[in-house]
């Protein structure tokens, strides 16, 4: 699957994606945002990508530079866990304008009613900026906050969007490219993404 908006392009993780993401997950920038701190071998990489069930787990790798998701997605409750992670500037255009794809494509194409976070406690910014996004604390624990965004409060400034359209130069809006292992998603995307 590969979904896009904005120039950015979120592709389904495949097996030869594995080495990268790893590399990319126990580099030092991201670890330390990590709530699992410890680095991850090859072989248990390719473990948690075989045992992965990838119909309540959807993982991403954007623009070749990080990773981002939609884990335990309950498709009855209509609720997720959105994560991201990257080696690369926090706050940067790709970095948003990923998040925005993923929310988007979560409460407007699957209608997802909402989406979980868990925060590391020292990742000030990144509360932040999902404060910004709609999300609400909702507990507090040793290493990291829990947060949770309802589609009700999911909400991205009309500027920003602008912004975002016009420096990518996207009139499509998003778009979701399915392949024939995807066929199964198709009873959860809304009609009108179907192209």
């Amino acid at each position: 699957m590969v979904i896009k908006q904005y120039g950015i392009s979120l592709q389904s993780v495949t097996e030869n994606d594995l080495e990268i993401i790893r590399h990319w997950r126990n580099d030092e920038s991201v670890l330390k945002h990590m709530l699992f701190q410890k680095k991850i071998t090859q072989q248990e990489q390719i473990a948690w990508f075989k045992k992965l069930d990838k119909i309540h787990n959807l993982y991403f790798i954007y623009n070749r530079q990080g990773v981002i998701h939609l884990k335990n997605i309950d498709w009855e409750l209509k609720e997720a866990e959105a994560g991201i992670f990257t080696t690369k500037l926090e706050h940067s255009f790709i970095n948003i304008g990923a998040i925005i794809t993923l929310m988007d494509f979560a409460f407007y194409a699957l209608s997802i009613n909402q989406l979980h976070a868990k925060v590391n406690k020292l990742s000030i910014a990144n509360i932040t900026m999902n404060l910004q996004l709609g999300y609400r604390i909702i507990s507090n624990e040793e290493k990291h906050v829990r947060m949770i965004c309802k589609r009700a409060n999911y909400c991205i400034n009309e500027n920003l969007r602008k912004w975002l359209k016009k420096t990518s130069k996207d009139n499509l809006g998003l778009t979701i490219e399915l392949s024939e292992n995807d066929n199964w998603i198709t009873r959860y995307i809304e009609p009108k993404f179907l192209r």
